[in-house]
């Protein structure tokens, strides 16, 4: 609902004494246009006046520290739609305008990850079911054996091997028992050859054969 009602300006509440000379016969037009332009330079000269007190505050006022302290921002805040502001927030305008790789260039990656406790993350894994997973045929399919194989120093090892073994040991040890088999098998040998040339020679000389001889 509209009024019709005007405000008086400041000017124009200086000049009112001056309306009394408008209805004056001859002058009184005269009087009404020096009214108009008194009022209009004091309306000027107020103006002027404010704006140059309102630059003076503001140099003077803390304007953020006043709004803090007197401002419920938390009640302005809640009467905004957030969700209606993010539907206008044009995001991929905005991202473009991000230099990402100042803001990485800016992050202490070292600090940062000084402050993961490693051993609390591995102990959250699931490991079976990470290893549950994973196609290990597939991954030893594609391992090259025989590349494998050419890069592995197999000398160096074997001389290691030889290195951890008393060869002088196994050498002695081992022909021991060879030379004392050979001596067993040599005895027997000519005990059995003992026995037939004295078999023999009974023949031929027709001895009688003893008991231990049947035996």
């Amino acid at each position: 609902m509209s009024s019709d009602v005007t405000t008086p300006t400041v000017g124009a509440i200086f000049t009112a004494p001056m309306r009394v000379g408008e209805s004056l016969p001859l002058v009184g037009s005269l009087v009404r246009g020096l009214r108009h332009r008194v009022s209009t330079g004091i309306d000027d000269v107020v103006a002027q006046l404010i704006r140059a007190i309102v630059v003076a505050l503001a140099d003077e006022i803390d304007l953020t520290s006043l709004v803090i302290d007197n401002v419920d921002l938390g009640a302005v805040v809640a009467t905004v739609d957030l969700n209606e502001v993010i539907t206008h927030v044009d995001l991929d305008a905005a991202i473009g305008r991000v230099d990402l790789m100042r803001v990485i260039n800016s992050i202490d990656l070292d600090a940062a990850v000084a402050r993961v406790d490693l051993m609390a993350v591995v102990r959250r894994l699931d490991v079976d079911a990470v290893v549950a997973q994973v196609d290990l045929d597939a991954a030893v399919a594609r391992v090259d054996l025989d590349a494998a194989i050419r890069r592995a120093d197999l000398i160096g090892v074997a001389n290691d091997v030889i290195d951890g073994v008393d060869l002088t040991a196994i050498i002695r040890e081992a022909s021991t028992s060879v030379t004392a088999d050979v001596m067993t098998d040599v005895r027997s040998g000519g005990e059995r050859a003992d026995d037939a040339v004295s078999e023999f020679v009974g023949r031929i000389l027709r001895r009688p054969r003893s008991v231990e001889d049947d035996d």
